[in-house]
């Protein structure tokens, strides 16, 4: 949950060769208030928001990628090569 933005955010996965994708889900409307996804990944699995960043690691590419909370926009991939991204953990602290 992030309270400055009043979201909670889920991981979908995607199938058949569809991106997965992290859904900025509104905590008063229940409705989806962003959508966040890169071609490159199907998995998300580790979710964090930090300030204006939405940080996502991804089992498919074994990486993280950034996303711009606000408009949704993929920003960069700042970490690859994680042997067992499934089982990392994000947090800001």
């Amino acid at each position: 949950y992030d309270a400055a933005y009043g979201v909670v955010f889920v991981g979908a996965r995607g199938l058949e060769r569809q991106s997965g994708a992290v859904y900025a889900i509104h905590a008063g409307t229940f409705t989806i208030a962003q959508t966040y996804r890169n071609k490159d990944a199907w998995h998300p699995t580790g979710i964090v928001s930090y300030r204006d960043m939405l940080y996502v690691a991804d089992q498919t590419c074994n990486c993280i990628n950034t996303f711009d909370i606000t408009s949704g926009a993929y920003l960069k991939t700042i970490v690859t090569n994680i042997p067992i991204a499934e089982h990392i953990m994000l947090s800001e602290c």
